[in-house]
């Protein structure tokens, strides 16, 4: 199976990142200050989990002068998890039975 699962799930393994998501997900849309304000930790820890998410995909940025705005990319999240299940499926029909009955 690819590596690049661990990144990605490892991005859903931090409460912080999956409470970043979940306020992406009510708001649609905000700047990384008013993630900041809403979890009450500072704007570079902030900026260091969306960091991680956009390398994954799973967020998009959006300047507006000075301040960046970031939403979740839903489509990519729904894509990524579709390739995860497929390539369990895969390894599934790949696998020979281990015992005979």
């Amino acid at each position: 199976m690819d590596e690049s699962y661990a990144d990605l799930f490892k991005c859903f393994a931090h409460p912080s990142r999956l409470k970043l998501m979940e306020l992406l997900a009510r708001a649609g849309e905000l700047s990384v200050m008013e993630l900041a304000q809403a979890l009450g930790v500072k704007h570079s820890t902030i900026s260091k989990h969306l960091h991680l998410l956009r390398l994954q995909g799973l967020v998009r940025p959006r300047r507006e002068g000075q301040l960046i705005y970031y939403s979740l990319n839903l489509e990519t999240i729904t894509q990524l998890f579709h390739r995860f299940l497929h390539s369990l499926e895969m390894e599934r029909q790949a696998t020979l039975p281990l015992f005979k009955g």
